[in-house]
């Protein structure tokens, strides 16, 4: 609503009054008034700029909505309090910024803070990796693009899971916990399956459900065939069904072992063929049920008629390879290979155990051996000698089991997706 103004301009048909060029130059002007006669015309020029700024300044109020009278000094300074106030107030209107903030304290427009802000908007296009954040989630949570697309017009409801997959128009969010150190891929072990985990149990899944983890792998070649999968390299992913699913490995069960990198404390024994001045190794046998699924080219092999230095240079069958120098000599030998190809799996095994023993009279076994039988053996003509049958039965001094294992402790293995 509209106020009132009784301030008037003076003079309002500018009669009898200085131009502004001779106001500019008046000697009253410049230098005041004196003892002689005002002129009406300099006084006329004087009110009516002064009234002027006045009336107007006094309309503007008025158009606000303010009561602007000459009739009291206390309310007209009270109008003058109410636009200026210092503690605080509220626009009721916008107001419109022309430019950015160029120092420190300069207000700026929301336009700007968005720009600088990572806080989710509608209607915008994200790509793939783009990171945002939503006052609307927990303070713990952030969203990372999965899909890439368009926001829609409103947000979403979020949740309060880690790991969920959300959809925001055509783009697609994965929420996650910024508390969590982990990277995608990351293996874990825990008394539960956590939120942005999954079972390392060589499941099928499906990729369009872990962008990120398949992301993971593929860009870093991790997946095999499922063949392979399934050949002694269940520690790996496979491409599944090649197109929308993937494999991830089965850690059930499985200690983990740090990879050899050529130290060679993890050697492999096995059996095969030589040829002399053949770069060919066939026939081979690996304890445990492995093949040579598990080499890889490049590892380092030695043995009887296998020059110093060589290593695989290639896998041919499962029984089957060709090594980097030609064998010195034609044999079945028992060859060993330092290290073993990432991800795969090795049966159990213990250091080879051996041992003899010599029955006589007065003599009785201890520790793992026990005499399960007695009886007399011939020696020459019309003699014989006591004898004995002895078992061994590792059993007897140490705890024994299907497999060999140290102490342990199980908890679930997972991955971070």
């Amino acid at each position: 609503m509209a106020g009132t103004n009784n301030f008037l301009q003076w003079n309002p048909a500018e009669n009898n009054m200085l131009t502004d060029v001779q106001y500019l130059g008046d000697s009253m002007r410049l230098n005041g008034a004196t003892a002689q006669i005002y002129p009406s015309n300099v006084h006329n020029k004087f009110a009516y700029q002064t009234t002027t700024f006045i009336t107007a300044m006094a309309q503007m109020l008025a158009n606000r909505g303010y009561t602007v009278s000459d009739s009291s000094l206390s309310a007209l300074i009270s109008v003058f309090d109410e636009l200026v106030d210092k503690s605080g107030a509220t626009m009721t209107g916008n107001l419109i910024l022309n430019g950015d903030p160029t120092l420190a304290l300069q207000a700026t427009t929301k336009q700007y803070v968005d720009t600088l802000s990572c806080e989710v908007k509608r209607s915008t296009a994200y790509s793939i990796g783009d990171i945002a954040y939503s006052v609307n989630l927990p303070t713990w949570a952030r969203l990372q693009c999965v899909v890439a697309g368009t926001t829609n017009s409103t947000e979403p409801s979020w949740g309060t899971t880690a790991g969920v997959l959300i959809t925001d128009g055509t783009v697609t969010w994965i929420i996650d916990d910024i508390r969590d150190s982990l990277v995608v891929g990351s293996f874990d072990y825990s008394h539960i399956l956590k939120t942005g985990r999954i079972k390392a149990n060589g499941s099928l899944i499906n990729r369009a459900s872990y962008p990120r983890l398949w992301e993971y792998v593929n860009d870093n070649s991790l997946a095999i065939t499922e063949a392979s999968w399934a050949n002694g390299m269940s520690g790996m992913f496979s491409v599944g069904d090649g197109s929308t699913t993937f494999r991830v490995p089965d850690l059930r069960g499985q200690f983990l072992r740090g990879y050899d990198d050529g130290r060679g404390l993890d050697t492999t024994y096995f059996t095969g063929t030589t040829t002399s001045s053949s770069t060919t190794i066939s026939a081979i046998s690996i304890p445990g049920g492995l093949t040579t699924n598990t080499f890889y080219v490049g590892q380092p092999i030695s043995g009887a008629g296998i020059p110093v230095g060589a290593t695989i240079a290639s896998i041919v069958s499962d029984t089957s390879i060709t090594i980097s120098t030609n064998a010195t000599s034609s044999a079945t030998v028992t060859i060993t290979v330092s290290s073993r190809r990432i991800g795969s799996m090795e049966s159990d095994a213990i250091r080879n155990i051996t041992g003899g023993t010599l029955k006589m009279f007065g003599c009785s076994p201890t520790g793992a051996f026990t005499v399960i039988s007695g009886g007399s053996e011939a020696v020459g003509t019309g003699a014989t000698i006591g004898s004995a049958y002895i078992n061994f039965d590792s059993s007897k001094i140490v705890a024994t089991a299907p497999e060999n294992r140290p102490q342990n402790i199980s908890l679930i293995a997972q991955i971070k997706y």
